[in-house]
């Protein structure tokens, strides 16, 4: 049984061109633009999308050399026991810096490496780069690593669980020093390929967290059906602490309910005091964020444990 989508762009004749090869290529600037505004919807081509298209075309373009010109670049954000303010894991983020372009946001180059395919190749780096590092590192020996995985990279479940296995060979990482963030949109088809994915990972004995969890369809059989070890709140709750009555009551449900299926909870973009509190007081366990630390640069985070060591035993 398959269920298909479709995303169209329209151009008017003679608007959008007098001859059918220019129709033709408004009309694919304008499917392009119903593509990047969640896809499943139509758009009808106007002058401002060719602006778009080149922007577009310049960061492919960009993107494909960045592996080879040594242009991405990985930094560490710290994730503490709120507790103790103990450092136990880093969330590792890509970004990506071009000698034209500047420092290119996420939030704009991985689309274009999904949209492209290049996101196999450069969430294979990410994923081999975050565990060399860690491993290199003798104050890393007992902390984890958290890298996230593209919705995409599912699509290759072989060539995925290739990857994590040589990432561990060639680091030396122990299984469970490495954690996957998984977003529920990877669930949501229900592909028997992506679960037998998952159980492997599990099997290995690679930690598994729910990232980004209630900002989509939050259901509750993910919890139950699969193998996760840890589930994170995202940072868009996280801020309207502690003043927002409803999101206080959703996030003691959410902390309640991770707790019923046995699952560590990790509160993401804490910058308060009073949210650290918050969390800590209905017994989330670990927290990310500025109050802790900004992300790293991989030579910063010997220093950062250092300075974390020495603080907890003023």
């Amino acid at each position: 049984e398959f269920f298909v989508g479709g995303s169209i762009g329209m151009a008017a004749f003679p608007e959008a061109g007098e001859t059918p090869d220019r129709l033709l290529k408004n009309a694919d600037i304008a499917m392009y633009a119903a593509k990047e505004r969640g896809r499943n919807t139509c758009a009808i081509y106007d002058p401002t999308m060719d602006a778009l298209a080149v922007e577009s075309f310049r960061l492919e373009r960009s993107l494909r050399h960045a592996l080879a010109r040594d242009e991405l670049y990985i930094e560490f954000q710290p994730i503490v026991d709120l507790s103790s303010g103990r450092t136990v894991a880093f969330e590792t983020l890509l970004r990506w810096h071009n000698a034209e372009l500047g420092e290119v946001p996420p939030d704009k180059f991985i689309p274009v490496a999904e949209e492209s395919g290049l996101i196999h190749e450069i969430g294979e780096w990410a994923l081999r780069e975050a565990c060399q590092t860690l491993s290199g590192y003798d104050e890393c020996a007992h902390l984890r690593v958290s890298v996230n995985l593209s919705p995409k990279q599912f699509s290759r479940p072989s060539q995925l669980l290739d990857s994590v296995l040589g990432a561990l060979k060639i680091s030396r990482l122990m299984p469970e020093q490495l954690e996957i963030d998984i977003t529920e949109s990877i669930l949501i088809d229900d592909r028997v390929e992506t679960v037998q994915l998952i159980n492997q990972l599990d099997r290995i004995g690679v930690r598994l967290s729910l990232d980004d969890f209630g900002t989509g369809y939050s259901a509750l059989n993910y919890l139950q059906r699969f193998p996760f070890d840890a589930l994170k709140i995202d940072r868009s709750f996280t801020r309207q602490l502690p003043d927002c009555p409803k999101t206080v009551s959703l996030i003691k449900a959410i902390i309640a309910m991770a707790h019923a299926f046995e699952l560590e909870v990790i509160a993401e973009g804490i910058e308060t005091r009073q949210q650290a509190g918050f969390l800590l007081i209905y017994h989330c366990e670990l927290g990310q964020g500025f109050l802790y630390s900004r992300p790293l640069l991989p030579e910063h985070v010997v220093d950062h444990l250092r300075d974390n060591a020495a603080a907890l035993t003023a």
